[in-house]
């Protein structure tokens, strides 16, 4: 889809904004040069069309632009070389124009069309021994709206010409024009030569142009030269077109020094990998030692609640599994130190290699030099992560508090079963003490054969041994649930700071590349 130049101008800022330090410097600084070329031609103002006319020494330049002219206004000289001052020759006041393009000899004439705001301009030679008008000429014909190229048939094929300037011009084929001059110089059958290699040379510079054959001793060609150069004056469109081709050509420089650095079009990316990374990352952390120890230390808080009443004081004495890890009491700005006991060099070195992976995954598509910028950025967060993984994962929720709703019912079983046992052995031992000291003691009560201090003895002993086994069973599978539940809690956590930390800079780059990529797929796509 075709681009104004309006929007091939705002997408050109974008990209160069996005891509500032991060691709060929003179790439970049050149395509910043064309953005503000094309913003100060804009503001001089796009009425006018200037047309230069550029060639080699001794091409017939000067000549030319009298004949089309109509009078002696460019200087033609005997002696090389001819041309070495820039003269404009207009009909309309240009200043401004003529001001942005540097050009001080101005010659206003009233042979050409005054509506038509053309301008034509006489160029310094462009092979001139003169460094200063070198660079004269090839800034104007930097700045001009049209160039037309003046060739003569023995310098025709100069290499200066054609490897210097028209092939940089492949983007330009609608403001470029061609001319071989001095055709009076050559028979037919010499023309009918020299007119296809010309043509050849053109197209292998890259430009689909026409050549025009003029001579300004017989006067051929110049007429309809001429009337070609007021038809594109009056549709007033040759200083858009050189624009949008200055737009156009700076794409595609843009796209030639991705490529040439290694890049390519930029793809969607996709995170669903991260996932494993991130698994890694936690590992690293410590996440399978820790919650193996929260794990430990609910099976140790709950054995101490729900187990027999009279033993629970040998697990009391044992240390808290987490203790041994500084996590025994859980605080938000705690700064835990847990990795060093949980974690090694090998596991931080896997976590570093699969972040590795990821990253060059992420940033494929891009050329070297930027793919070096993210990466340094995404992996230096990561280290940054795992050196702070520790506190992560100390203040995640290890559950250290947490008394779940049967702990509290089995441990009221259990005092009702040592209640029971109590004063069943109590009764008996008071019915002993009471037949040893002689004393009249009246005789319990049955429960069909057994007496009841026997029954509650020995059922408070059998209900607490009971409740011992199943609560064993169900705190077995509380700490395999725990343990499941808590690792879950620390991958996640670590995953959450992967992705603010790590993931969010890839992500950044990876859609300020898609946004860089469309900008420059919609720059060579301007006026077409």
């Amino acid at each position: 889809m075709s681009s104004t130049l309006s929007e091939g101008l705002t997408a050109l800022e974008s990209a160069l904004e996005i891509s500032q330090g991060r691709i060929d410097r003179a790439v970049w600084e050149e395509s910043d040069r064309v953005l503000a070329k094309c913003r100060e031609r804009q503001n001089v103002g796009m009425d006018h069309t200037v047309v230069v006319f550029a060639g080699s020494t001794g091409s017939g330049k000067s000549s030319l632009v009298n004949a089309i002219v109509g009078q002696d206004v460019a200087r033609v000289a005997a002696t090389r070389p001819t041309t070495n001052q820039t003269q404009a020759i207009t009909a309309s006041d240009s200043a401004d124009l003529l001001d942005w393009l540097g050009i001080t000899h101005r010659t206003v004439v009233d042979s050409l069309p005054v509506d038509s705001g053309l301008i034509l301009v006489d160029l310094p030679d462009i092979d001139s021994t003169s460094e200063h008008n070198h660079t004269v000429a090839r800034r104007i014909i930097d700045r001009a709206d049209v160039v037309l190229w003046v060739m003569d048939p023995q310098k025709y094929a100069d290499a200066v010409v054609h490897e210097d300037y028209l092939a940089r011009l492949t983007q330009y084929d609608a403001v470029t024009l061609a001319v071989l001059n001095q055709a009076d110089t050559i028979t037919s059958q010499e023309r009918a030569e020299v007119l296809p290699d010309l043509s050849r040379l053109l197209a292998a510079d890259g430009l689909n142009v026409d050549v025009r054959v003029t001579s300004t001793v017989t006067g051929e060609g110049i007429a309809d030269l001429r009337t070609q150069l007021e038809d594109i004056a009056t549709q007033r469109r040759a200083a858009l077109q050189r624009l949008e081709a200055d737009v156009r050509s700076a794409g595609a420089a843009l796209i030639s020094a991705v490529r040439a650095d290694g890049g390519t079009a930029a793809r969607k990316s996709d995170t669903s990998d991260f996932a494993e990374v991130a698994l890694v990352l936690a590992k690293a952390a410590g996440s399978g030692v820790v919650s193996e120890a929260a794990a430990a230390s609910y099976a140790r808080r709950a054995k101490n609640n729900t187990g027999w009443p009279l033993t629970r004081w040998v697990r009391r004495a044992s240390a808290d599994p987490l203790a041994r890890l500084h996590l025994s009491v859980r605080s938000e700005d705690k700064e835990t130190t847990v990795t060093s006991m949980t974690s090694s060099p090998a596991l931080k070195g896997s976590a570093m290699a699969a972040a590795r992976r990821f990253v060059q995954e992420s940033t494929g598509p891009m050329p070297l030099g930027w793919r070096r910028e993210v990466s340094s950025t995404a992996l230096s967060q990561m280290e940054s992560l795992l050196d702070r993984s520790d506190s992560y994962v100390g203040q995640t929720d290890l559950e250290q508090e947490r008394t779940p709703a049967w702990w509290r019912l089995w441990n009221l079983l259990q005092m009702l079963g040592l209640a029971a046992a109590i004063a069943g052995g109590a009764w008996l031992i008071a019915i002993a003490v009471g037949e040893w000291m002689l004393l009249k003691v009246p005789e319990p009560p049955y429960w069909g054969p057994a007496p009841i201090p026997t029954v509650l003895l020995v059922c408070g002993l059998l209900w607490g041994f009971l409740c011992s086994i199943v609560a064993r069973w169900l705190v077995m599978r509380g700490r395999e649930k725990a343990r499941r539940r808590i690792n879950e809690r620390i991958i996640e956590r670590i995953e959450a700071e992967a992705r603010a930390g790590v993931l969010s800079v890839l992500e950044s780059d990876a859609q300020s590349y898609e946004q860089f990529w469309a900008h420059v797929n919609k720059l060579v796509r301007v006026g077409l």
